[in-house]
């Protein structure tokens, strides 16, 4: 329960260093709260380098993040996907497809031969 508990706190604190760069960018007064609904003014800059600093930052976030689950025995894994079948699998069920493709096809053939003789 408790490396539950640890796995959702470091969740939740990858999420606040995710938003840090925004907060400090609003808290310092570099961006004006204002601009986010409206045109984009003079405050455009803010906004490239905003951009700039979190494509650096983020990357960083998910790699500190996977480091903290690691150390916690976290460890995602894709769930298990079924077997590829054999080769030898593959073609004997390619064969009796066929077969029935086969028997399907003889049974037309017999009814269209059975309708030309009853006419």
């Amino acid at each position: 329960m408790l490396r539950k508990a640890a796995i959702v706190g470091a969740t939740f604190l990858a999420l606040v260093i995710a938003a840090l760069p925004l907060v400090l960018t609003v808290a310092l007064g570099w961006l004006d709260t204002t601009i986010l609904g409206s045109q984009v003014g003079a405050g455009g800059d803010v906004f490239v380098v905003l951009a700039v600093v979190y494509a650096v930052w983020l990357p960083a976030t998910v790699v500190g993040m996977i480091y903290l689950y690691d150390r916690l025995g976290y460890h995602y894994f894709a769930q298990e996907r079924q077997k590829k079948p054999s080769r030898r699998e593959r073609r004997r069920a390619r064969a009796g497809l066929e077969l029935l493709a086969g028997q399907e096809k003889a049974g037309q053939e017999a009814a269209v031969v059975k309708r030309k003789g009853a006419s």
